[in-house]
């Protein structure tokens, strides 16, 4: 699993009581297990670049480039790092 603590400013709200307006305004404080997040999280490559669909909630869908990289402290995995992009 992937959690995200925190996102852009834009995408940081409070999350309501409304899934549509929570995928399109609260990106931050999430636990991603989604197939991206998870080969993202599993990786042992230097990099792992993957392209996927994003849902911006509402019924609106960005295409996203993920790049991601694994953290290693003395020796072992510590976490990883993610960024994504249109």
């Amino acid at each position: 699993n992937g959690y995200l603590p925190t996102h852009n400013a834009r995408f940081s709200r409070p999350q309501g009581h409304d899934p549509v307006w929570n995928a399109a305004n609260c990106r931050n404080r999430r636990i991603f297990a989604d197939r991206v997040g998870l080969k993202a999280g599993r990786n042992t490559a230097a990099f792992l670049l993957q392209v996927y669909r994003r849902d911006m909630g509402g019924g609106n869908f960005r295409i996203m480039i993920d790049v991601s990289a694994p953290i290693i402290v003395r020796g072992r995995p510590w976490g990883g790092l993610r960024l994504a992009y249109l």
